[in-house]
C-alpha cells in the first residue's frame, strides 16, 4: 500500500510539472503575458491624456466663465456709473518734469468732461502752458507771468474763455504778452520754484501770482521746499521713478483709450491712487488755520518777492476768491483768514495787490452764476476776472510802480 501510495504521488508530481512545463514554455503563454502588460501601458497613457484633456477642458471653461463674469460686471458697473455717478474722462492731463514734477502734458489739444458740471477742451504749447491766443503773440515790448493754480490754467472752461486768453486779447493792441503758468494742486511754492525754473525762457517783466486761500495747504505739504534753520528754504529732490513710472504707463494707447472712455476705470484709477500713493492725493480743509503754515508761506512770498527785485521784474499779487470768501464778505462784510493774510503781506511788504473777491460782489448779481457745480468759475466769472484785471493794469491807484506805465512806455515807443 504505501509502494502504490508512493508511485500514485510520483505521478501525480510528473503530470503536474509537465503541465507546468508546457505552459511555461508555450508562446502562446508568453505572448499572453507580455500583451497584457503592454495593453495596460497603453491604456494608463490614453486614460491619462484623456484626463489630462478633461482637466484643460475643465480649466478652458472655468476660466471662460470666469472671464465672461468680469467683463460682464464690468459693462453693469460701467452702465451704473454712467447712469447714476459719472466720473471725470478726458485726455491724460499730466506730464512729469524733472525739476517742477507735475505739468500739463506740452503739444496737446484734449478735452476733459465732467458730466452734469463741465465738458472744455484744451491746447497746450510747447511748454507745458496752456495758450492765451490762437496765433502766436508777436512784436510784444513786454511780458506778464500769471502763475497760479487750476484757477489760473482754467479748469472747466475752454481756451477762449479764460481770463489770461481774454486779458491777452485785450493787451495784444499794446503791445503786453500774457503767458499762462498756471498747473493745478499748485501752491506759492510752486510760483517760487516756476520762476526759477523758467525766468529765462519766458524774461517776464511783471509776474503776478494768483493766490488762493488753498495755497497755504499746498505749501504746508512741502512739496518743493523745506525749511531750514535760520529761516532759509532748501530745496527738495523728486522721487524720479514714480514720475519714471508714470511717464511710462500714460504711454499706453491702451491706458489713454481706457481714460478717455470709461467711468469704471476712471474710479478704479482714483481708488488706486488714494491707496497707493497718498501722498500724491490732494485734500483741503475749507477752514484750515495754521500758524507754522502762515510763517512758511511768508518765507516763500519773501523769497519771491526777494528774487523778482533781483531781476528787476514788478511783482504783484491777485487772490482768486473761493466760493464761500465771496458769500461771507457778502453776508457778514468780512475777510476769511486765508484772503486777510494775503492782503497784510502786500501791504505790509510793499507789494502791488487786489482781491477779485469784493469786485465779483460787486459786479455780480449771485455768486452761484461765477462758480460751477465743483467749484471752479464759470465763463462767466473768468470773464469778469479778465476785466478786473485789465483794469488794474490800467488804474493809477497801486501800491507799485507797474499802474500805467507799461502800457503808456509801449504806446510811446509805438509812436
Amino acid at each position: 500500500m504505501a509502494r502504490k501510495g508512493q508511485m500514485a504521488r510520483t505521478i501525480c508530481f510528473r503530470l503536474i510539472y509537465r503541465v507546468m512545463d508546457q505552459n511555461l514554455k508555450k508562446p502562446y503563454n508568453l505572448n499572453f503575458r507580455t500583451t497584457t502588460h503592454s495593453n495596460l501601458t497603453e491604456n494608463s497613457d490614453n486614460i491619462n491624456v484623456a484626463k489630462g484633456k478633461n482637466r484643460m477642458k475643465k480649466f478652458f471653461q472655468n476660466f471662460g466663465m470666469m472671464l465672461f463674469s468680469v467683463l460682464f460686471a464690468c459693462a453693469i458697473g460701467e452702465v451704473a456709473l454712467r447712469c447714476f455717478f459719472p466720473q471725470k474722462l478726458g485726455t491724460q492731463q499730466f506730464s512729469s518734469h524733472k525739476d517742477l514734477g507735475l505739468l500739463p502734458v506740452p503739444n496737446q489739444k484734449g478735452f476733459y468732461q465732467y458730466p452734469g458740471v463741465y465738458d472744455y477742451t484744451y491746447t497746450n504749447d510747447a511748454s507745458a502752458r496752456r495758450i492765451t491766443s490762437k496765433d502766436k503773440v508777436t512784436n510784444y515790448e513786454k511780458t506778464v507771468m500769471l502763475i497760479g493754480d487750476s484757477f489760473t490754467y482754467g479748469i472747466g472752461v475752454n481756451d477762449q474763455e479764460t481770463f489770461a486768453f481774454q486779458l491777452q486779447n485785450k493787451l495784444k493792441s499794446d503791445g503786453i504778452q500774457i503767458v499762462n503758468c498756471g498747473t493745478p494742486g499748485k501752491g506759492t511754492d510752486y510760483a517760487l520754484k516756476y520762476y526759477q525754473v523758467f525766468k529765462e525762457e519766458v524774461k517776464p517783466d511783471v509776474v503776478i501770482y494768483m493766490s488762493h486761500f488753498n495755497d497755504l495747504q499746498d505749501n504746508f505739504r512741502e512739496y518743493y521746499y523745506e525749511r531750514n534753520e535760520g529761516s532759509t528754504l532748501k530745496e527738495k529732490k523728486f522721487d524720479a521713478a514714480f514720475y519714471d513710472r508714470k511717464k511710462s504707463i500714460s504711454k499706453s494707447s491702451v491706458y489713454r483709450w481706457f481714460g478717455r472712455n470709461s467711468h469704471l476705470f476712471s474710479l478704479v484709477k482714483s481708488f488706486v491712487v488714494t491707496v497707493m500713493m497718498p501722498a500724491h492725493v490732494i485734500a483741503y480743509e475749507e477752514d484750515f488755520e495754521n500758524k507754522d503754515a502762515n510763517d512758511f508761506t511768508t518765507l516763500i512770498l519773501d523769497n519771491l518777492k526777494s528774487a523778482l527785485e533781483n531781476d528787476n521784474v514788478e511783482f504783484h499779487t491777485f487772490y482768486i476768491p473761493h466760493e464761500n470768501d465771496m458769500k461771507v464778505l457778502k453776508a457778514n462784510n468780512k475777510l476769511r483768514q486765508p484772503e486777510s493774510f494775503f492782503k497784510n503781506y502786500c501791504e505790509e511788504n510793499n507789494v502791488g495787490y487786489q482781491s477779485f473777491t469784493d469786485e465779483m460782489v460787486n459786479r455780480s448779481s449771485t455768486v452761484e452764476e461765477l462758480y460751477l457745480e465743483e467749484g471752479h468759475w464759470t465763463p462767466k466769472g473768468h470773464s469778469m476776472a479778465a476785466d478786473i484785471l485789465y483794469e488794474y493794469l490800467q488804474s493809477d491807484n497801486k501800491s507799485s510802480e507797474f499802474d500805467k506805465k507799461i502800457i503808456k512806455q509801449t504806446q510811446s515807443e509805438s509812436e
